[in-house]
């Protein structure tokens, strides 16, 4: 069945404006421009969920004379790399603020509002414009901190959020001023009223035209200054009941850390706390506006360079352009392509050469394991200067035998990447990747590929998969994740065949979507779960749980383990799959929920449609966290697989005293081994250091049998020197060892 990743997310067309022939672009918030073109974003939403494709455009809400002066533009978040993935609400007499900075003289014709809910729409939405006298620095990297408020008699619950509509001063709290403070469009400072539309199943954005609405537009505002685009929840209901619940769709985590200003009327978080707040999140607003004023290069379609094996140059390209709002002179000074590989601490530059307006240089060649930070720079002919967004690339170092993809995922550590296998009793080593698409260089370095797509793919991997497999019956593959069925089907039940990769290599004959769903509410909840009894994957699970469950519930909650919602899926498989998980539905429905299959050529293949992580049990008095225990059926996979521990075992005889030998051979390019004695079974964690102490690799193994073990410590990514290892050991007789001893790596 041939699918196309563009299934998997709604794809938001933001459509330029054709006008005067010119380029049009999307202005980001700090003065960066980007063309307006179409972007992929996940469209599942917290407490929400559309499962229709739709088009979401900013639509010409304005048109001026071909031969006018000026260029109209949208102001907008929506950049690359942004998930817009929050439901953020508004209650009453609420406010939020998306704050913008003025790239050039401009001029604001239309403002539009993403909405993602609007059940309390009948109270109506009051827009305004202000102006702040604070700078984008003073707003960035604020935190989620109380600002402060204007004191009111006649206010809502005594206090109000501009100066305009208070009778006393600013009251500031952690020593914040006012952030807004001057009104530059309102119907006489209450706001223009509309009433917010949505449509689930075809979100668009609300528009307010500032000259059809109030018969005037807000005066012009000058090149670095911050305005603010304000959305004000005019009910009165002070008990804020969910009716009343206006909601935007919002983002976070953006770098550098912008920040929304909400008001809350009522209170935050405890009494007495209402006021000027920022939030870690901005909102989806956006503005129509007419540059008037010079601006600096315009930096577009920068080469996005994708991690790789290679350590070849790697060519980046982008079109600048200059134009002159205000009709001076215009044009491109110069332009260089800016890289670092030391995270920051020196740039260096590569002078940029054009065809055009196409600028291209290329970043040199760099050893594996390097991480290259780059962004292109532009200078126009009156000395203004622009700096394009800052992306990152790395040239991936192969070391072992088995990768873990994180599809989805935004790192390859911390939590919860770095917790799917375990506390490191498994011992367990394996390369991480989660940067974009498989490929067949990649693949090739691998024996097994162990793929978590948690709240569903970000990367199409299927057919890249289908043919590493295809070249060797000793290719191994896992892949685990609520959503991926719906990723592709758009969360339609129905049957798998012969063809598709779902049929032919995870031994899917039929989907169950979202079982554990019913009503609004239910992704939050937990799902009931069973390890099957004497299945290769899921009865150590079986076992470790009914011996001490203490009569609790295996579940399945994603939301509470991880943080994200429950959308468990089941599935019908062929009869060579053997089922090692169920799954119950909210109806008290059993489904397989996970198994594994050997295919004719000798692949084993383990499918779940969970995410693996978050199993557990827990009651008043008790909690196991079962997705994080050895006999977690995605370990067991990892053992099925046959999967290297980097600790081999010499031999079974116990010695008489704890030991360890110096490391061989030394000096040593790439790999040396280290030689421990264990006298009971122990813990043992490796730390290599350089000579400035900073740790370059630790290594944790949680149960490694008495005996003689081997270590093999690799060097692959670390320079010519000397480096000192430290052995840990922690016996389970209580025992504790700790020895350092030094090497030398020579390349």
């Amino acid at each position: 069945m041939l699918r196309k990743i563009s299934t998997l997310f709604v794809v938001l067309v933001m459509l330029a404006f054709s006008l005067n022939a010119q380029n049009k672009v999307v202005l980001r918030p700090t003065g960066e421009m980007i063309p307006v073109k179409g972007q992929n974003t996940n469209e599942v939403i917290t407490g929400l969920k559309i499962k229709n494709l739709h088009n979401v455009d900013t639509r010409s809400i304005i048109s001026k004379p071909v031969n006018s002066k000026g260029t109209i533009d949208t102001m907008t978040y929506r950049e690359t790399g942004a998930n817009f993935n929050t439901n953020f609400g508004l209650f009453s007499q609420d406010l939020m603020v998306q704050w913008f900075v003025a790239p050039a003289d401009l001029v604001i014709k239309a403002v539009g509002f993403m909405p993602s809910d609007a059940s309390g729409a009948a109270a109506g939405l009051g827009i305004s414009i202000v102006k702040s006298g604070l700078t984008a620095e003073d707003f960035e990297n604020a935190g989620q901190v109380l600002w402060g408020r204007y004191p009111s008699a006649d206010g809502f619950m005594g206090s109000a959020p501009f100066e305009w509509l208070a009778n006393g001063e600013w009251e500031s709290f952690n020593d914040k001023p006012a952030p807004f403070t001057t009104d530059l469009w309102s119907d006489f400072g209450d706001g223009y009223t509309i009433t917010l539309e949505y449509d689930a199943n075809n979100p668009q954005y609300n528009w307010v035209v500032m000259q059809d609405a109030l018969g005037f537009e807000p005066e012009t505002i000058l090149r670095g200054e911050v305005f603010g685009i304000v959305a004000k929840h005019n009910g009165t209901d002070i008990s804020q009941p969910a009716g009343e619940r206006m909601g935007f769709l919002s983002t976070g985590g953006l770098s550098p850390a912008l920040n929304g200003f909400k008001y809350y009327a009522v209170k935050r978080l405890a009494d007495g706390d209402q006021g000027w707040w920022t939030r870690n999140y901005v909102w989806d607003f956006v503005a129509q506006v007419d540059l008037i004023g010079d601006r600096p290069p315009v930096i577009s379609d920068v080469t996005v360079l994708n991690t790789t094996l290679s350590t070849e140059p790697q060519l980046v390209e982008a079109t600048i352009t200059d134009d002159n709002p205000s009709g001076g002179a215009a044009g491109v000074a110069s332009a260089s392509l800016m890289y670092t590989t030391d995270a920051g601490t020196n740039w260096n530059s590569v002078a940029m050469t054009n065809n055009g307006d196409l600028y291209s240089a290329s970043i040199p060649g760099q050893q594996p394991g390097t991480e290259i930070y780059y962004y292109v720079n532009a200078v126009d002919v009156q000395g203004n200067e622009a700096d394009g967004t800052v992306n990152w690339y790395k040239i991936f170092l192969a070391q072992e035998n088995t990768l873990v993809v994180f599809n989805g995922f935004e790192a390859v550590s911390g939590y919860p990447s770095s917790y799917y296998f375990g506390d490191g009793t498994l011992g367990f080593k394996y390369d991480r990747w989660a940067y974009g698409p498989l490929t067949a260089e990649l693949l090739n370095s691998y024996t097994n590929v162990m793929e978590i797509a948690t709240t569903g793919p970000d990367d199409d991997n299927q057919a890249a998969i289908a043919e590493w497999l295809a070249g060797s019956g000793s290719k191994n593959y896992m892949l685990a994740g609520d959503e991926y069925f719906g990723a592709y089907s758009g969360w339609v039940d129905g049957p798998h065949g012969a063809g598709d990769f779902i049929f032919d290599v995870l031994g899917v004959n039929y989907e169950y979507n979202d079982v554990n769903y019913a009503a609004s509410g239910d992704q939050t909840l937990p799902s009931n779960m069973a390890a099957v009894e004497g299945s290769l994957l899921g009865g150590p699970l079986y076992t470790e749980f009914t011996t001490i469950n203490n009569g609790d519930t295996l579940v399945y909650d994603p939301y509470y383990e991880i943080g994200v919602s429950n959308w468990l899926d089941g599935a019908d498989f062929e009869a060579d799959v053997q089922v090692d998980m169920k799954a119950y539905g909210v109806d008290g429905t059993e489904y397989n929920a996970g198994g594994h299959r050997t295919l004719p050529a000798g692949n084993k293949v383990a499918f779940f449609t969970y995410d693996p992580l978050s199993l557990d049990a827990k009651s008043d008095s008790t909690y196991e966290w079962y997705g994080f225990y050895d006999v977690a059926p995605q370990i067991q996979t990892a053992l099925w697989f046959g999967v290297e521990t980097g600790v081999e075992p010499i031999n079974n005889q116990i010695p008489s005293e704890f030991a360890i030998s110096q490391n061989y051979p030394n000096p040593f390019n790439p790999s040396t081994k280290i030689n421990f004695a264990l006298t009971v079974d122990s813990r043992v964690e490796i730390t290599v250091y350089n000579l400035l102490g900073q740790v370059v690799a630790n290594e944790v193994f949680g149960n490694i049998p008495a005996g003689s073990s081997d270590y093999t410590f690799n060097g692959s990514n670390l320079s010519s020197g000397v480096y000192f290892y430290n052995v840990k050991v922690e016996g389970v007789d209580g025992s504790n060892y700790s020895i350092t001893k030094k090497m030398m790596l020579l390349k």
